[in-house]
């Protein structure tokens, strides 16, 4: 028996999870071997050009987010906008509350290159607390 198609706000969010995966992956990957490979790059364009490669799949991550939430119907649309805007909310102000403790209370600094992975993280629990089911 053959599945039905899916319908284009199905297909997008499919394709997002596919990239969303993919993206995410690499960055992480290539974030846990940077503290190997920037020390054996020996000319500054080296460095920068290794730089712009996190920087790169975090570009392409968010262009497939947005692209996503645009494919998505009008009903899911204020969903994930207000899941988003929830999960980045909560995010910016743990980061900076963090932050304070760092400064005044002698906390480890915040992670800040953690800040958008962790935001899609929460963003990804508030939207199937908001949306069970899809």
């Amino acid at each position: 028996m053959t599945k039905p198609p899916l319908s284009p706000p199905d297909a997008a969010l499919r394709r997002f999870r596919i990239a969303h995966a993919f993206y995410l992956t690499a960055f992480a990957v290539v974030m846990l071997l940077s503290k190997d490979i920037l020390p054996r790059i020996s000319v500054p364009w080296g460095r920068w050009l290794f730089a712009l490669a996190p920087v790169a799949l975090l570009a392409l991550w968010a262009w497939e987010f947005a692209r996503m939430i645009r494919a998505a119907d009008e009903r899911q649309q204020p969903v994930h906008l207000r899941a988003l805007a929830l999960g980045f909310g909560i995010v910016l102000l743990a980061a900076t509350l963090w932050d304070v403790m760092a400064r005044l209370g002698g906390a480890p600094s915040v992670p800040v290159f953690l800040l958008l992975p962790a935001s899609a993280l929460v963003y990804g629990i508030i939207h199937s607390r908001l949306a069970p089911g899809e």
